[in-house]
């Protein structure tokens, strides 16, 4: 018989339907996932649900206990309570299935392959109407298996949603008795718990048995270490999932020796990681067989996972709990866990030093793509090099690609903690000291930390003032001009900016330089309000973008050249340089220059377009401006009286649906994405449709809008569905917008 689980199952509805169609269709159906993810409890719960077409013929077999393959078979048929009549237990078996349809759930098949392949083969060729569901960390590898993964739940917060991960730790944490509000901000703590546990269901419910006598944010600092945060749970009814770390051994002791050594290797990585850094690390480790052959090894028993890295591209990364669980035995090898960690750092200060040297040129969006997905090995990697006083891997890892790592991405609180760590190095060469000051410099002005920018200047101007060296005098000189235009002295600041620009043209090593020294200049330029130099400079910066097959800094320019076509009145030009900026800046949502493109396009639908469209725009880029950097567009007063009655007239729904995009998508919608001004000819609402309609524009989420009307949260759920299927809209943001 099935058993009967004493606590509730959450989510997964699409997965047990998935799985229910697929047992009607295959003879054999496996489950493969890795530990902890909730194979059995889906399998059981899916059994459960098919009443109706096994009545009292279905079966649950657990394996676990299980160690001879020989003795499957007999596993079975105590578990279908047959008759024994022979020595033969698959005859057995066969003589009390044969005659009706029946089904069996064959759990933890894992360390018995062949055993369970060889008895699912033979029931299912004498057995017409069985059918069998299997749950493993790998295929079984039987002719005709449907194999079905199991991920992790889903733990993204989106408004009026809660992820399963999340209503599951409420559940579980609910039935042991914690006190918890469930409101948003709590809610988005769970979710942040849920996503450090990698959505893994038993990690969560481990979790949530520690909010009954810890806070969540004490329980978040905890998981800092996951295995001992969430240790065995003696009350739990599986035996074998008492806890975390012995799912994952019981795992671990399935593999071969060179694939136990290769995960205690790969847990270096503290993010997705390649192929060919896999392989770096592991000849590191002294491990002979081949990368490719170990990768699709631990993959298949599910202790890898892949990642999507682009069109045709993979990434591999391990699950935080597995990581953990590896890097023990890592931290317990002292040769090999050094050799590994130091050909992890050096590996990304290779990686970091090459998007530095060919980041101007095709492939911009690609390459910022692959450098966040490589950040948090980075990271490590830095943190590696500065305990370890390896300071040379940190030119690569991060003072070469800084203006990528940190800027282009909007990181840039992040990357003044990492210059103010490696700042406080000692063992700094001169070049290393030099650049640490001049970013450090570049980025507390972005923040607008003017006194620590200008003492960096000044330790500069100490130490460095004296060497003649083109590199060295253009950085200087770029860092000196950021801070003459937030400290308002924009006439000196043309003039320090200029002779930047010089030093850069002279020599072909520098054109990042040439790019940058322009961008400033167009900044210290609006600040006279002139416009006649500055459109010459963004000139200057779309030929040279040309030449060098730049995107990013084309991006720049014709946005700004945008925002001086609407000055002046010229609609025509001021469109197309904004369809140009917004067709570059894809790639590169939330880089700081950001917030200047979207109050660009603010302005130009507010003369030219829908003053609804500017309000949301106008929303978006105040969301946008996280990186403390002033805008260009907003620092005249004629520019800024325009954008305050924008805003002055803004209604609050029209401003949390504009704050509710994310970079990307206000992107889109800048692009024309979403939104005729009234709802769309011949679609009828009803009154209740049009009521929520209303609610949405006024800012509501949908448990407000629920308590508004007096229904329920998941009615409110299904008049939106409705909505959006009626108005062809694909986000609250559309439906606020056509709301009357």
């Amino acid at each position: 018989m099935l058993p009967h689980p004493l606590a509730s199952f959450v989510g997964r509805e699409a997965e047990r339907k998935r799985l229910g169609s697929s047992i009607r269709q295959h003879l054999l159906t496996t489950l493969v996932g890795p530990p902890g993810v909730g194979k059995t409890r889906l399998a059981v719960e899916t059994a459960r649900g098919l009443g109706g077409e096994y009545g009292e013929r279905r079966w649950f077999v657990d394996l676990a206990s299980v160690t001879v393959p020989d003795l499957v078979a007999s596993s079975v048929l105590s578990s279908i309570d047959a008759p024994t009549r022979a020595e033969d237990a698959i005859g057995d078996v066969v003589r009390y299935l044969e005659s009706e349809p029946a089904l069996l759930v064959l759990d933890n098949c894992e360390h018995l392959q062949d055993g369970v392949a060889g008895v699912a083969v033979a029931l299912l060729g004498r057995c017409e109407g069985l059918r069998i569901l299997a749950t493993s960390r790998s295929e079984l590898g039987v002719d005709g298996e449907q194999v079905v993964g199991v991920a992790p739940l889903d733990t993204t917060m989106t408004p009026g949603r809660e992820p399963d991960a999340v209503r599951l730790f409420y559940d579980r944490a609910s039935a042991r008795g914690a006190a918890l509000r469930r409101d948003a901000t709590e809610a988005g703590q769970v979710a942040g718990i849920c996503e450090r546990l990698d959505g893994l269901p038993l990690a969560i419910e481990l979790a949530a048995s520690r909010a009954r006598v810890v806070s969540l944010a004490d329980l978040d600092e905890l998981l800092a270490a996951p295995l001992t945060a969430l240790a065995a749970e003696p009350r739990l009814a599986v035996p074998a999932h008492r806890s975390l770390s012995e799912s994952i051994e019981w795992s671990f002791r399935l593999c071969g020796d060179e694939e136990r050594r290769a995960l205690e290797a790969l847990s270096v990585f503290a993010g997705p990681f390649t192929l060919a850094a896999a392989g770096h690390v592991l000849a590191a480790a002294d491990i002979l067989t081949a990368p490719v052959d170990l990768i699709d090894a631990l993959v298949t028993q599910s202790l890898l996972h892949t990642a999507p890295d682009g069109p045709g591209r993979v990434r591999y990364r391990l699950l935080a709990v597995v990581r953990a669980f590896a890097q023990d035995g890592l931290l317990r090898s002292d040769d090999a866990g050094a050799a590994v960690r130091e050909a992890h750092a050096a590996w990304y200060a290779e990686v970091g030093a090459a998007l530095e040297t060919t980041w101007i040129g095709a492939g911009q969006a690609e390459k910022l793509q692959a450098a966040e997905h490589d950040l948090s090995n980075i990271q490590a990697a830095a943190s590696y090099a500065l305990s370890h006083d390896r300071p040379e891997h940190l030119r690569g890892l991060m003072l070469l690609p800084a203006a990528e790592l940190w800027w282009a991405t909007g990181r840039l609180r992040e990357g003044v903690y990492w210059l103010r760590r490696i700042q406080a190095h000692p063992g700094l060469s001169p070049d290393l000291r030099f650049r640490t000051l001049m970013l450090g410099a570049t980025f507390a002005y972005g923040l607008r930390l003017l006194d620590e920018g200008d003492r960096y200047l000044d330790e500069i101007a100490r130490l460095f003032g004296h060497v003649e060296d083109p590199y060295l005098q253009g950085a200087t000189a770029y860092a000196a001009g950021f801070g003459e235009i937030h400290h308002g002295d924009a006439e000196r600041a043309v003039r320090t900016l200029s002779r930047c620009r010089l030093i850069a043209d002279a020599d072909p090593r520098l054109l990042r330089m040439s790019f940058r020294s322009r961008q400033l200049l167009v900044y210290a330029h609006n600040l006279r309000s002139d416009d006649d130099h500055a459109s010459r400079v963004c000139g200057e910066i779309v030929d040279l973008s040309q030449q060098a097959d730049d995107a990013y800094f084309r991006s720049f320019a014709h946005q700004m050249l945008a925002f001086y076509a609407w000055r002046r009145a010229d609609g025509e030009a001021a469109r197309r340089h904004s369809r140009l900026a917004l067709a570059d800046c894809q790639g590169f949502p939330n880089r700081p220059e950001h917030i200047d493109l979207l109050i660009v396009c603010a302005l130009l639908e507010d003369r030219w377009g829908d003053p609804r469209r500017a309000e949301v725009l106008l929303a978006a880029a105040g969301r946008a401006d996280h990186t403390d950097l002033r805008p260009a567009t907003t620092t005249a007063r004629d520019v800024a009286e325009v954008v305050a009655a924008i805003a002055s007239r803004t209604a609050g729904a029209t401003r949390a649906a504009g704050a509710s995009l994310t970079a990307r998508e206000a992107i889109l919608f800048a692009q024309g994405e979403a939104a005729p001004s009234a709802v769309p000819d011949g679609v009828a609402l009803t009154p209740r449709e049009t009521e929520v309609m209303g609610l949405i524009r006024d800012g509501m989420a949908n448990k407000q809008i629920a308590r508004s009307l007096g229904i329920s949260p998941k009615t409110v759920e299904g008049h939106i569905t409705r909505l959006m299927a009626k108005l062809g809209a694909t986000s609250r943001v559309q439906i606020a917008t056509w709301a009357p």
